[in-house]
């Protein structure tokens, strides 16, 4: 898993063979490490190897991570952890790019292990679902489609909640200034 992350690969496959070869809890905690592990080794291979690489391929899309993240200093780990949740950006691209644009690695790696929890387990449940589906001669029932509902809501709600942060840090240090100046 490391060494897929570690390569820019996709792991997803590696997340849902988890969930269906080991306890829930478990294949989370896996892949969750791997994750960030993975994702680590990414940066760093990408800020020792492949800045020339990256900025030739997606020079608009680096300039516009570095912009955004130069504004986002002040919320450097909210705004990593918005980047792992969000579904505009794919990861293998943040972890090529943010080397690149100067996030450090430290709030890099927290992001990784917790800002991708929740499409892992999202994938670590359909590895869960299809062994108990396996199991169970592939019958959905109703208690599924209603979990797999409220993931889903959850998942869309979680996504929001960095950018909540962040925009109600910005809106407190407004009126704090606002306040000096006055």
């Amino acid at each position: 898993y490391i060494a897929m992350k570690g390569l820019a690969g996709p792991a997803f496959t590696l997340c849902i063979l988890a969930g269906a070869l080991y306890p829930l809890p478990l294949a989370q905690f896996l892949t969750g490490v791997g994750e960030a592990f993975g994702s680590s080794a990414c940066y760093l291979l990408s800020g020792a190897l492949a800045r020339p690489v990256v900025g030739r391929l997606f020079p608009a899309k680096l300039e516009a991570l570095r912009l955004r993240a130069e504004a986002e200093k002040e919320h450097m780990l909210i705004f990593n952890v918005w980047l792992r949740m969000t579904p505009f950006l794919p990861n293998w691209f943040c972890n090529l790019a943010c080397p690149l644009v100067g996030v450090p690695l430290r709030p890099f790696f927290v992001a990784s292990l917790f800002g991708t929890q929740g499409s892992l387990l999202f994938l670590t449940l359909t590895g869960a679902t299809l062994r108990d589906l396996g199991e169970s001669r592939f019958e959905l029932g109703s208690s599924f489609r209603r979990r797999a509902l409220l993931l889903a809501a959850l998942m869309a709600v979680l996504q929001c909640v960095p950018l909540l942060f962040i925009w109600r840090q910005k809106r407190r240090a407004a009126a704090a200034a606002s306040r000096k100046e006055v």
